[in-house]
């Protein structure tokens, strides 16, 4: 059996009957679970969640801040990415949303959440705010000029010696196309 691990951004209904509640959460990224195959993210998480008693219903949003390290899609290089998630979710005690066809394909903006009646974790809805920050195609630097299609060299650090590409090169190709 695996390990439970701690709930960071949780708070009981009973929390709430006094009045809105905000977490300040610093933890790491294993704490709830944020990993991705081609980033890691070696800093701390610093996130802010707001909770409020809505009915009998738990209102929660806020944000969440941290640092991805990944590839460059260019030149290979390292990027450093700051990723600033936001979330806002309303947690129901209604035994629908545990249903497989709701869990498995999700609500239509996923802004809503089952709890036990009991208490929040905002835990899964932090993550997920991070993970949809993640650049699809990295970039070390906006003008990164990657890498010599003939030796591999790294163009960012000067040219490499080869002779341009006389036409038929893929820029040469998109210069033709004639759009009307």
């Amino acid at each position: 059996m695996g390990k439970h691990r701690e709930e960071v951004a949780r708070v009981t209904v009973a929390d709430l009957a006094g009045g809105p509640l905000t977490l300040h959460v610093t933890c790491q990224p294993r704490d709830i679970d944020l990993s991705d195959e081609e980033f890691v993210f070696p800093d701390a998480i610093s996130a802010e969640v707001h909770f409020e008693l809505a009915g009998s219903e738990v209102r929660a949003w806020g944000r969440a801040v941290t640092v991805a390290v990944g590839r460059c899609v260019r030149c290979l290089g390292e990027t450093r990415t700051v990723l600033e998630g936001r979330m806002e979710v309303l947690f129901e005690h209604n035994p629908d949303l545990l249903k497989p066809e709701i869990r498995n394909l999700g609500l239509e903006d996923g802004s809503v959440a089952y709890f036990d009646g009991e208490a929040v974790c905002a835990d899964a809805e932090m993550r997920e705010s991070l993970l949809l920050e993640l650049p699809s195609l990295p970039l070390c630097r906006e003008d990164c000029r990657g890498l010599c299609p003939k030796c591999g060299a790294d163009l960012n650090a000067g040219s490499c010696g080869c002779p341009p590409e006389d036409g038929g090169g893929w820029k040469d190709a998109l210069r033709q196309i004639k759009v009307q």
